[in-house]
């Protein structure tokens, strides 16, 4: 199962977005929700039960962007994990519903 990473581009009026990596291989089923905070660390939640962080890679070794691993956590609840939301306004606080 991958994570795709998007970014948008606005040209008058209109939003496209450009495909920019895919991150695959960390969860094992299917992945039900990825949110992006304002300090750049993505989280993923899945049918594996298990949360995924991500960072940008500073590496420089592709073109384009790249993303690592920063931090995963197995069985971080009983059961799928159907969501994921960084919370507003407040830094690093990750609500997940399940």
């Amino acid at each position: 199962m991958g994570n795709r990473c998007w970014r948008d581009a606005i040209r008058q009026d209109l939003v496209s977005w450009n495909h920019l990596c895919t991150l695959s291989g960390y969860h094992d089923r299917t992945i039900f929700s990825v949110h992006w905070s304002r300090e750049g660390i993505i989280a993923s939640g899945a049918a594996d039960d298990a949360l995924r962080f991500f960072v940008e890679s500073k590496d420089g070794l592709v073109d384009g962007p790249s993303y690592k691993l920063l931090l995963k956590r197995e069985k971080a609840h009983e059961m799928d994990i159907n969501s994921v939301q960084w919370g507003p306004g407040v830094r690093f606080v990750l609500d997940m519903c399940y």
